[in-house]
C-alpha cells in the first residue's frame, strides 16, 4: 500500500504539474494558505507566543535581509504535534546570492535548548534569487515534541527573506540563558555541527523564513 493509498487526502495536498514551484512560492509569501499539515514554518511558534502574524503587508513584515555574519547559524523553535515525516527543506531567498547554505532539524534538550543534529541539507550552494530554494532530503521521522530549524549561511553578503525581530530582555533561569523568543545562534557554524553550542540572540535580530515539508516539489 502507497502512501497516498493509505491516506488519499495525501495526495490533494502535494500540488502537481509545472506550477508547483509557484505554489510554494506564494505560500512562502503568504498569498497562498499552505494546506493542514503539509509544511511547518520557522515562524509559526514565534507568531504564537508573540500574538502576531509575519506577512509582507501585515502583522510583524518580512523582507530580505543580508545574512547575520560568515557561517552564523540560527536555531528556530518549531512544535511537532503528531509524527511529521520531513521530505522537503524550503529557505526563500532574497535578491543577492552568495556562498553555500546549510539547513537541518535539531531535536531539543529537557531544558529545551537545541541539541542533536537529526539530519541536514548539507553544505549546498545558494541559489535562485528572488526564489524559493528547495532541498530535497531522505525522510526524516519527528515524534512530538519541540524541535528547532537550522539554517547556517558562508557569507555576510548573502540575503534571505527574514523576519526582523526585536528581542525580548534576556534572563537567566536556572543558569541557563533563554530569550523570552526562544530563537538562538551559533559563531563558526558551517556545515551545521552535530551538537549544537546556542547562544542567546541580542538586540535587533532576524529569523529567516523557511519550511519543512511533507512533499518534495
Amino acid at each position: 500500500m502507497t502512501e497516498h493509498e493509505a491516506n488519499p487526502q495525501a495526495e490533494a495536498l502535494r500540488p502537481q504539474g509545472p506550477g508547483a514551484k509557484q505554489i510554494a512560492k506564494e505560500v512562502l509569501a503568504g498569498i497562498n494558505p499552505i494546506p493542514h499539515g503539509e509544511a511547518i514554518s520557522s515562524l509559526e511558534y514565534l507568531a504564537q507566543i508573540r500574538g502576531t502574524i509575519f506577512t509582507v503587508t501585515e502583522g510583524v513584515p518580512i523582507a530580505s535581509a543580508t545574512w547575520l555574519g560568515a557561517d552564523v547559524a540560527l536555531y528556530m523553535p518549531f512544535i511537532v504535534r503528531k509524527e511529521f515525516v520531513v521530505k522537503q527543506f524550503r529557505l526563500a531567498n532574497g535578491g543577492t546570492l552568495a556562498g553555500n547554505v546549510d539547513l537541518g532539524i535539531y531535536d531539543s534538550t529537557a531544558e529545551g535548548l537545541p541539541q542533536t543534529l537529526q539530519d541536514s541539507t548539507g553544505s549546498t550552494a545558494h541559489a535562485g534569487a528572488n526564489d524559493v530554494q528547495l532541498f530535497n532530503v531522505s525522510n526524516i521521522a519527528l515524534s512530538a515534541g519541540l524541535y528547532y530549524m537550522a539554517a547556517a549561511l558562508s557569507s555576510a553578503s548573502a540575503t534571505v527573506v527574514s523576519a526582523v525581530i526585536d528581542l525580548h530582555t534576556n534572563f537567566t533561569t536556572l543558569d541557563r540563558p533563554h530569550s523570552l523568543d526562544g530563537v538562538f545562534e551559533e559563531a563558526s557554524a558551517l556545515p551545521l555541527p552535530a551538537t549544537a553550542t546556542p547562544v542567546v540572540m541580542s538586540g535587533l535580530r532576524q529569523a529567516p523564513l523557511m519550511y519543512v515539508g511533507r512533499h518534495q516539489f
